[in-house]
Formats: C-alpha cells, structure tokens, sequence
C-alpha cells in the first residue's frame, strides 16, 4: 500500500490544513478589529503630553466657543485631538466618581460650557491643579479637545493642565 492513501495520513493532512485555515482567520480577524495593533487607543500618553512645549491653537473660550457652537461638523475636524490652550473664568468645580472636573463659562446660558476633565477616575492626573483654584477665577487651561466626548453645547477636553 501507498503511505500516503493511510488513514491516519490523510487524518493527518485535513488536520493540518483546519490548523493553517484557523490561523490565517484568527490574523485577518485580528487586523480588522485591531487595524493599529495592539495599541487600540487614540490617547496620546502623558509622556506626550508634558514634552510638549506649545498648543496647537491658542485662544479665548468665548471665541473657542462660537468656532464649535457656528459648525461643529468642521470644528471637529479642524480639532480632533490637538492640543489646545485656552483661557476663560471657572463656571464649576466638581469630583464626579473620583474625577476632577472644571466647567468654564463662554455664556450667560448655564447649559453651555467648555468642560475639563483627566477621567477616567483612576488617571486624574490633575486634582491637585484642580484644587488650587475657584469658582469665578480666570485661568489658562491646555488640554486635548475630544470630538466622541463633546455634545451639542458643551466642548469636552481631556488631559488637562492649568497653566496659571
């Protein structure tokens, strides 16, 4: 008898071929869900953050404010995860489930509002920050602008740093 016409071989051989087909659909279904790797996530590392020295964008909360409130389709683009300095008065101080967060005032309505935090709770970075300033003060805030996290009337920011 042939060697190659066993049983067992031939056993042999459609087992190895389901081995090859498994592997080559664990990588594809890998690549589609993991396109970057392992590194999943957008954020930059804190690392990152602090070597940098100067913000993309420099500018006021109210000016901030109007740019994101006329478009916020083009403000997102334009935006996305650049790291931006602002300055505007402190509206709210809060510590939501362990995070840190600051709302600050670019109107008379109360519903709208640039909202500064380092969440989630485990990585707030800046609580200390947070807990030298007041209602009412005017500071100089940079931070990453977050397009996911940000609603209809208020600006979300994450990383944070005051400045002043």
């Amino acid at each position: 008898l042939n060697a190659m016409s066993t049983p067992q071989t031939k056993f042999n051989t459609v087992k190895s071929l389901i081995i090859i087909v498994g592997v080559i659909i664990l990588v594809f279904l890998f690549n589609t869900f993991f396109p970057n790797g392992i590194a999943v996530s957008r954020e930059p590392s804190e690392d990152t953050f602090s070597s940098l020295d100067t913000s993309s964008y420099n500018l006021q909360s109210s000016v901030l404010y109007a740019e994101f409130i006329s478009n916020k389709v083009a403000f997102d683009k334009k935006y996305k995860d650049e790291i931006i300095e602002f300055e505007g008065e402190i509206l709210k101080i809060a510590n939501n489930s362990g995070c840190s967060t600051i709302k600050i005032k670019v109107s008379d309505n109360p519903f709208e509002d640039i909202t500064c935090s380092n969440c989630p709770s485990d990585e707030d970075k800046w609580s200390d920050e947070v807990a030298n300033v007041i209602v009412g003060q005017t500071v100089l805030i940079k931070g990453y602008y977050s397009d996911f996290s940000s609603s209809e009337n208020t600006m979300f920011f994450y990383k944070c740093h005051i400045l002043n």
